[in-house]
C-alpha cells in the first residue's frame, strides 16, 4: 500500500468580468403572444438580436420578433440572424429550436417558426397530388413523403392548385408534386410526379430568395424577396416547364410586389404601394382593367372606382374572378359573377371592381380574410364568424342548404365549430376548409373523393371535423390549402428531436436516462474492453448515429472499443427538419490502475522501467509532488503540477479543501483530513462534501472541515491518497 499527503493553504484569487454590446434588440418571451417590435416599416441591418425564452412553448408555437404592419418587407437582416437560420432557445433545461423566417406572419414579419412541420393531405389522388407515391384516394389524412427532396427541410408555407401542390422551405427552395401536363411543377418536365420534386431555381430564379408561393389550376407563382415574381406552367400557346420572370415593365415598372395569387387562368399581384396588377386570360373581366382583352404582360387593375381611397391588404384569385380585401374590412370583386360569387346581390359580371354587400350578415362586421373558390367565396370576420356566397350545389357555403346565394350567408358554427375560434380559411372546387386556433380543421361541401377527411365519402352541408387520429394525432395544424378535390395542411409535431430510450450493454447511466438530459457518466469494470448501445428515437423519421456510425432506431450499435480511463461517446439525433441535431454525450470510464496510467504517461520503455522516473514515490518534474499524487489528481507526471494541487478556502465559517479526483484512478482511496496542529497523526477525516463538479477527466471536489473556524481559528487540512 502506498500513501502520500499534500497540504494546502488559504489564498485569494481575483476575478474580472467584462461585457459590452451595442444596437441590441432584446426579445424575451414570457408567453407566445409577446411581440418585441411592431412598426410600419423596419430596418434590421446593423442590429443584433438577444432572444430569451421564459415559458414552455406549446406544439406549433411561432414567435413573432418583428410585426411589420406596413406593406413592404423588412430591410436587411439582423447581424446574428439569417433567413432560415436555426435558433436554439431553452427553458427549464429543455431545448426548443426555431427557424427564422423574415417573410412569415402576414408575409413580411420576422417570425421564429416551429420547425417540426409535417405535410399532411387527403382527398383525390388521380395525379399523385397527395405526394405519397401512389394514386389511391384517401378519405383520411395521410403524410406527404418528405424523405426525398424535402429531407432536412423546414416547410414554411404550402399552396395547392387544380391538381398539383407546392411547398416553400425556409432555405428558399421549392418542391412540387402532382399534375404536370403544362409544366406546373417547374422541374423542366411534363410528367406528373407522385412524390415531391425540386422546382428548378438555377435559371431566372438563380440568386433570388423565394418568400411566397401560389398555385393556380395549371400554373404556379413564386414571389421573391426583391419584389419580383416568377411564373411557370400554363401560358396559352407558350407554356413553360421552369420558372420565368414576370415582365417588370408596364404596370410593374418600378414596383415591388408583396403578395401574389394564382387563379384560373390568370394571375394577380399586390404591390407595396397598394396598387393591384393582373395578367393572363381576361375573357370574363377578371383582370379588372375595364376590358375583356387577354394580357400577356401585367396591367393595372382599375382602382379609381369603388377602391378609390381604400387600401388593399390582401388578394385572392378564383375561377375567372378576383377578390380584394381592404384595410377597413370591406371586400371588392370583379370578373365572372354567374353564380353570385361577388356577393352584391346580382349575377352581373364586371370588368372593374364592385363591392361585396356589407349589409345583412356582414353588417357591422370586419372581414379579415377571404378566398375566391370555384364560383363561390368565403370570408372570415374579426369576430370569428364565417360568411360565404355563390354556388352551393354541394353544400360548400356551409349554411345547411344547397341553394346558391347572391348575398353573404353565415356558415353554421353551432355544431363542431361551437366554442372554437377559426383563424384561417381555404376553398377549392366544391369544398371549404377552416383552421381553428386549437389546431383542429373543419371542412364542408363535396366529399366524393374523401376531401372532407372524415373517413367517408358523404357530402356535408355544415362543417365537420377532419379525422385527427392517425397521422394527425398529437399534431397542431398551422396552415391549410385546398386544391380541386383535396386538402393539404402543414401540421406541427411535438418537439421530438431526441431519444426516447437508451440501453447499454454494460454499466449504468448516471443520472437515470431522460430524453431532455443530454450528458451522462457511466462506469464499467476494467474487464470491459468494449460496449454497445441501443438508442431509440422519439420521431421515427429522425436518424441516429452512435460514435459516428448510423444505427437503426431500436437496434444494437456495433461494439465500441473502450480505452482504460475516460471515453467520450457522442450519440447524435438528426431530425428530418432543418434544425440543429441533438447530441447526447456519454462519458464512459473504464476502470484502470496506476500501471495503466504509467504506460500512457511515460513515452519510452526506459522511463517506464526506471523507478526513479516512473515509480509511485518518484518526482520526475522536481516539483515535490509524487507520481502517485499526480496520478490521483489527473496531472501529467513530467510537467510542473503545482498549479493543480489542492487549495483551501473559507466557506460558511468552515475551512474547506478543493482538489482534483481522477475519474479513472479506481485503485485510489481519497481521504481528506483536518486538525488543529501540524501533527497529522491526531487528525480526523472531513466527511462533508460541499460540491463535486465534472471537469472531464476528473471531478473537482470540495470537502468541508467538521469544526467551525470561530471555535478553533487554527485549522489545517490535507488530502491523503492511498493505493491498494
Amino acid at each position: 500500500m502506498s500513501t502520500f499527503s499534500i497540504f494546502a493553504t488559504l489564498a485569494a484569487v481575483p476575478l474580472w468580468v467584462m461585457s459590452a454590446r451595442a444596437s441590441v434588440v432584446t426579445a424575451g418571451y414570457n408567453n407566445p403572444t409577446d411581440v418585441p417590435v411592431s412598426a410600419t416599416s423596419y430596418t434590421a441591418t446593423g442590429n443584433t438580436l438577444d432572444l430569451t425564452l421564459h415559458h414552455a412553448p406549446a406544439t406549433g408555437t411561432n414567435l413573432t420578433v418583428v410585426d411589420n404592419t406596413g406593406m413592404g418587407f423588412i430591410t436587411g437582416q439582423f447581424s446574428n440572424l439569417a433567413q432560415g437560420q436555426v435558433v436554439d432557445l431553452s427553458y427549464n433545461g429543455i431545448h426548443y429550436p426555431f427557424v427564422a423566417n423574415y417573410y412569415g406572419g402576414t408575409g413580411n414579419d420576422l417570425v421564429l417558426v416551429w420547425p417540426y412541420q409535417k405535410l399532411v393531405t387527403w382527398g383525390r389522388n388521380f395525379n399523385g397530388q397527395l405526394g405519397n407515391n401512389n394514386l389511391t384516394d384517401s378519405s383520411v389524412p395521410v403524410p406527404v413523403t418528405q424523405s426525398g427532396v424535402l429531407a432536412g427541410k423546414t416547410v414554411v408555407s404550402v399552396a395547392a392548385g387544380g391538381g398539383h401542390c407546392l411547398a416553400l422551405c425556409s432555405d428558399g427552395t421549392l418542391a412540387a408534386w402532382g399534375q404536370n401536363g403544362y409544366g406546373q411543377l417547374g422541374n423542366n418536365k411534363l410528367t406528373e410526379s407522385h412524390l415531391p420534386v425540386l422546382v428548378k431555381q438555377n435559371g431566372w430564379l438563380a440568386g433570388k430568395t423565394v418568400v411566397a408561393i401560389a398555385a393556380g389550376d395549371n400554373n404556379s407563382l413564386a414571389l421573391c424577396s426583391d419584389g419580383t415574381v416568377a411564373a411557370w406552367g400554363y401560358n396559352g400557346p407558350t407554356n413553360s416547364q421552369e420558372p420565368l420572370l414576370v415582365a417588370q415593365s408596364g404596370a410593374l415598372f418600378d414596383k415591388t410586389v408583396v403578395s401574389v395569387a394564382a387563379g384560373n387562368p390568370f394571375s394577380l399581384a399586390l404591390c407595396s404601394d397598394g396598387t393591384l396588377v393582373a395578367w393572363g386570360d381576361n375573357s370574363k373581366g377578371q383582370l379588372g382593367d375595364n376590358t375583356l382583352i387577354d394580357r400577356r404582360d401585367p396591367v393595372a387593375v382599375t382602382q379609381n372606382g369603388v377602391l378609390a381611397d381604400k387600401k388593399v391588404v390582401s388578394i385572392s384569385a378564383g375561377y375567372y374572378y378576383s377578390l380584394a380585401l381592404c384595410s377597413d374590412g370591406t371586400v371588392a370583386a370583379w370578373g365572372m359573377n354567374d353564380h353570385g360569387q361577388f356577393g352584391d346581390g346580382t349575377t352581373n359580371s364586371s370588368n372593374v371592381p364592385v363591392m361585396v354587400m356589407q349589409g345583412g350578415v356582414l353588417a357591422d362586421k370586419k372581414v379579415v380574410s377571404m378566398v375566391a373558390g370555384y364560383y363561390y367565396s368565403l370570408a372570415l370576420c374579426a369576430d370569428g364568424t364565417l360568411a360565404a356566397w355563390g354556388m352551393d350545389d354541394h353544400g360548400q357555403l356551409g349554411n345547411n342548404s344547397l341553394t346558391e346565394s347572391h348575398l353573404p350567408v353565415l356558415v353554421k358554427q353551432d355544431g363542431v365549430l361551437s366554442n372554437k375560434t377559426v383563424v384561417s380559411i381555404a376553398s377549392a372546387f366544391y369544398h371549404s376548409v377552416a383552421r381553428c386556433s386549437d389546431g383542429a380543421v373543419a371542412t364542408w361541401g363535396s366529399n366524393v373523393y374523401g376531401q372532407l377527411g372524415t373517413n367517408n365519402n358523404a357530402d356535408s352541408k355544415v362543417p365537420v371535423l377532419v379525422t385527427q387520429s392517425g397521422v394527425l394525432a398529437d399534431k397542431w395544424v398551422g396552415s391549410v390549402a385546398a386544391d380541386g378535390y383535396s386538402c393539404l395542411v402543414l401540421a406541427a409535431a411535438p418537439n421530438t428531436n431526441d431519444l426516447s430510450n437508451l440501453v447499454l450493454s454494460s454499466g449504468t447511466l448516471s443520472p437515470v436516462f431522460h430524453s431532455t438530459t443530454h450528458s451522462y457518466t457511466v462506469g464499467v469494470p476494467n474487464a470491459t474492453p468494449s460496449i454497445t448501445m441501443t438508442p431509440t428515437v422519439t420521431d421515427v423519421t429522425s436518424t441516429v448515429t452512435v460514435n459516428g456510425t448510423i444505427v437503426t432506431s431500436g437496434s444494437v450499435s456495433p461494439f465500441i472499443p473502450l480505452a482504460v480511463g475516460t471515453n467520450t461517446i457522442p450519440i447524435v439525433v438528426t431530425p428530418q427538419q432543418s434544425v440543429a441535431p441533438t447530441t447526447y454525450t456519454l462519458t464512459i470510464i473504464r476502470a484502470g490502475n496506476y500501471d495503466a496510467w504509467k504506460a500512457i504517461s511515460f513515452a519510452t520503455d526506459a522511463q517506464r522501467n526506471d523507478p526513479a522516473i516512473s515509480g509511485e514515490m518518484a518526482m520526475p518534474a522536481h516539483d515535490s509532488i509524487t507520481n502517485l499524487m499526480k496520478y490521483a489528481l489527473a496531472l501529467p507526471p513530467l510537467a510542473d503540477g503545482s498549479g493543480g494541487t489542492p487549495s483551501a478556502s473559507k466557506q460558511g465559517g468552515y475551512l474547506t479543501l478543493t482538489y482534483r479526483q481522477n475519474k479513472s484512478a479506481t485503485d485510489i482511496t481519497f481521504t481528506v483530513l483536518a486538525g488543529s496542529s501540524l501533527d497529522s497523526s491526531n487528525w480526523n477525516a472531513a466527511t462533508t462534501m460541499v460540491s463535486q463538479i465534472d471537469e472531464g477527466d476528473y471531478w473537482r471536489v470540495t470537502m468541508r472541515d467538521n469544526v467551525l473556524l470561530e471555535q478553533n481559528p487554527q485549522r489545517f487540512m490535507c488530502l491523503r491518497v492511498t493505493r491498494e
